[in-house]
């Protein structure tokens, strides 16, 4: 492979949190059709989904992007094909409207929301096809703001990256797409949440209750899209980070693109669970009737809690998300840990190793071995804590007590073997 394991590695990765997401955020629009067309929602409600499902298809349009450049990659590590062509520099083009439409889409979502609050006297900023046309206009302008690309032909294929796109050599290319995708929609989100908090604390006290719950409610929801866009950010750091350390020392990072691409693919999978319960029409949707339907079924035993979801669980959405995102990276490292585990295996008994090669993989093995075990026994703590979260259940048990001793054993076991290599 041409950037060996680790490489290799980071485009699975990248690949199989691009599916995650692709598949979640199809089934999430199909569920806001089905209630579109099927229930009776007042206009802020259509509305409201209407561009959660435009941000949710910005996502799987950027997803199944990169997971298609993730699959030219594996193969051209593999098989070391070339892959340049036209469609080849149209997919980067393509890749560039679809990160910068989908900064856009959080932008859109956080306009209406600024109409709402700011300007709820002006009727037409609140007009329902306002917003439906604004979708196909901001995607005729992504295409239109990033022909420069195709004119300055900055989009050129990547030998060791076995695709196409702007690559950190082509300076004025690369900041144009920095400026539009990621520049302007931060810049925007910045003043409208910036002129929204600044009308709420300028609001007279005296309001009523229900006027100051629904400003507040608004700018918890402003706040909830800024977090998300927040993680998409933080996740392209190594981004920055990267083209910072090309532009001073002049040297070019061989993992720079995969290390790119890793952080948004992660996030997006990870945004497409957080947007659910970050925002309270999704989740009354997807979560709530879910919780009525199983109240309704169980109605023998069970009381009638609000129906909130009771913060949505125990340690509300951030728990839920710390948990699952140790969930699906434990469940990586256990299968890297297979695979390396597998490979040191077969060259052991295949291959005429040196005593020092061999003592060297024994030593790694038994590593891998005792981090295997240590995730597993983790991942199983991690599923019973979703499950509780969920279903709130309750799992004390003699297994449960064991469990918790093993987990201090595996802890020290893995440190002990670093010790003896």
């Amino acid at each position: 492979m041409g950037h060996g394991i680790v490489g290799f590695v980071l485009t699975l990765i990248s690949l199989i949190h691009a599916s995650c997401a692709s598949v979640i955020s199809v089934i999430v629009i199909g569920i806001i059709i089905y209630h579109q067309y099927h229930n009776r929602l007042r206009r802020e409600e259509k509305i409201t989904l209407i561009l959660s499902a435009n941000i949710f298809f910005n996502i799987i349009a950027y997803a199944v992007l990169l997971a298609s450049c993730n699959i030219h990659t594996l193969l051209g590590d593999i098989y070391e094909k070339n892959f340049d062509s036209s469609w080849c520099t149209f997919r980067g083009y393509l890749v560039t409207i679809a990160c910068s439409g989908l900064y856009h889409a959080f932008a859109i979502q956080a306009f209406y929301r600024l109409c709402r609050i700011v300007y709820s006297n002006h009727r037409w900023v609140q007009f329902f096809w306002l917003y439906i046309i604004a979708i196909p206009v901001q995607l005729v302008g992504a295409f239109i703001a990033f022909c420069p690309l195709l004119i300055w032909h900055d989009i050129i294929y990547l030998p060791n990256e076995y695709y196409c796109f702007v690559p950190f050599t082509k300076i004025r290319g690369f900041l144009w797409l920095l400026l539009i995708a990621y520049g302007s929609p931060l810049l925007l989100l910045s003043l409208i949440y910036l002129r929204i908090t600044i009308f709420i604390r300028q609001q007279p006290n005296n309001q009523t209750l229900i006027v100051n719950q629904r400003q507040q409610r608004d700018l918890a929801a402003i706040q909830r899209i800024f977090i998300n866009v927040g993680l998409l950010l933080v996740c392209g750091t190594p981004c920055i980070t990267l083209l910072m350390m090309y532009y001073i020392t002049g040297i070019e990072h061989p993992l720079s693109y995969r290390i790119t691409w890793a952080g948004p693919e992660v996030s997006m999978a990870i945004l497409c669970i957080q947007m659910i319960f970050m925002t309270p029409q999704l989740k009354n949707l997807i979560i709530i009737k879910r919780r009525q339907n199983r109240v309704t079924t169980l109605d023998v035993h069970t009381s009638t809690k609000p129906l909130e979801f009771i913060s949505i669980m125990g340690h509300g959405m951030v728990g839920f998300a710390v948990t699952l995102i140790s969930r699906i990276h434990g469940s990586f490292a256990t299968v890297i840990s297979a695979i390396v585990l597998g490979i040191i295996i077969y060259h052991q008994y295949h291959n005429r190793l040196t005593r020092e090669e061999k003592i060297t993989l024994i030593l790694s093995a038994n590593i891998y071995f005792h981090m295997n075990i240590y995730i597993v026994v983790l991942i199983s703590c991690n599923i019973q804590t979703l499950l509780g979260d969920i279903y709130e259940k309750n799992f004390d048990s003699s297994w449960c007590t064991f469990r918790g001793y093993l987990i201090a054993v595996l802890c020290c076991a893995l440190f002990c073997a670093f010790v003896i290599q």
